[in-house]
């Protein structure tokens, strides 16, 4: 009698387990997958390599964005989807010449940037937290997009202006927002960082309230329109 009572509750505790089991496994298949970023964010695109003079188009995937855009030009805006984005850079040929993930954030401002040199082609992307900008005062970014510049610092108006930035800025990145006074501000000074001889100087002329990025591009020995450079564009905000 004992045995039988044995093997029935030993079943019954079997069973009991194959069932919590059950229970474990369709609460782990429930769980629910982490929110994605809804809506759409404006970036910006440049075309910054001075090794490779066409145009050139940008597409999201498949998907054609720019069907146009020369270089060294203001930034074209395009709307991507917030969250990953791959956006790919293809010559007037439909060659594809570089890629980049991209995370696009409304809070954000996102620019995809396409670089290097006539042998080494590639996109790249910042994003940069936007800032409150201040009465009298617009937010201004730097980015370093020049694949022949040291890394580099940047000042307002003279070598020992204030600093915009608080270290260096080495290529493929870029600088925080920082608020500068549109009323004093004429010329961001473009230095080497580790020499602080100075490189570029960028005329400005900004609006109280406003957000802007400067793009440092070309190359150190190119000549013309492919020497380096710098663009201050309007930012999306």
């Amino acid at each position: 009698m004992n045995n039988i009572l044995s093997t029935i509750a030993g079943a019954a505790f079997s069973l009991f387990g194959v069932a919590l089991l059950s229970l474990g496994i369709a609460a782990c298949g429930d769980d629910p997958a982490a929110p994605q970023p809804t809506g759409n964010s404006t970036i910006t695109v440049f075309h910054a390599n001075p090794g490779f003079n066409q145009d050139v188009t940008v597409k999201r995937e498949s998907q054609p964005l720019v069907q146009t855009l020369p270089y060294g030009q203001p930034g074209a805006k395009i709307v991507i989807p917030n969250g990953n984005n791959t956006l790919k850079v293809f010559g007037t040929d439909g060659t594809e010449l570089a890629s980049a993930q991209l995370q696009a954030d409304s809070a954000k401002s996102a620019w995809a940037i396409f670089a290097g040199s006539s042998n080494k082609r590639e996109m790249f992307s910042v994003i940069t937290k936007k800032n409150t900008i201040s009465s009298g005062n617009a937010a201004v970014r730097v980015i370093q997009a020049s694949e022949s510049a040291p890394s580099i610092k940047v000042l307002v108006n003279e070598k020992n202006g204030l600093a915009l930035t608080s270290g260096a800025i080495p290529y493929k990145s870029g600088s925080d927002f920082i608020n500068v006074p549109v009323a004093t501000t004429q010329k961001l000074i473009i230095t080497n960082s580790s020499s602080n001889d100075s490189l570029l100087a960028i005329p400005v002329t900004l609006v109280a309230g406003k957000q802007y990025t400067a793009v440092i591009y070309g190359a150190t020995s190119g000549v013309g329109q492919y020497a380096l450079n710098g663009a201050i564009v309007e930012d999306v905000q």
